[in-house]
């Protein structure tokens, strides 16, 4: 069943991590500009600059995880895919910082892109081992009814 149904399953994992980058850079933004654990909360650019970039960072870390093979049919290995996770973040990163001097917005918070790349990483990885461990009760369940 699994195999029959993992173009449905790598659009789930395009979904969840979309998901997942929204929130990781959600939470950057807060801990960066709200939460009272930094002091310096001055933001020079507006919600509105910061939502905008939203979108673009989203296309980039997910084409970033398909270049790396994150959505490839095989199962790979847990160090597999934090090696290719780590990679895509920081080619992600440096897409991001590369668009960022292009367009000319030099006051974006790079606290708030590190505080985003950090969470990011930790947050794909328990959403990878998540979706591997339900995975593999849905392969075990199904390999013992057939027999």
């Amino acid at each position: 069943m699994i195999k029959e149904n993992q173009g449905l399953l790598n659009k789930i994992h395009v979904v969840l991590d979309a998901v997942v980058i929204v929130t990781s850079y959600v939470l950057s933004w807060y801990l960066r500009f709200r939460s009272p654990f930094i002091r310096n909360r001055y933001e020079i650019l507006g919600q509105n600059t910061y939502i905008a970039a939203l979108f673009i960072i989203v296309i980039v870390m997910v084409l970033c995880y398909a270049a790396f093979g994150l959505y490839a049919k095989n199962i790979t290995r847990t160090r597999t895919d934090v090696a290719n996770i780590l990679k895509a973040n920081i080619v992600g990163a440096l897409v991001i910082i590369v668009l960022l001097f292009v367009i000319k917005i030099v006051h974006f918070s790079r606290v708030m892109l590190f505080l985003f790349f950090v969470i990011n990483v930790f947050l794909e990885l328990m959403e990878r081992m998540l979706v591997r461990s339900i995975l593999r009760k849905f392969w075990i369940n199904e390999k013992y009814c057939k027999n």
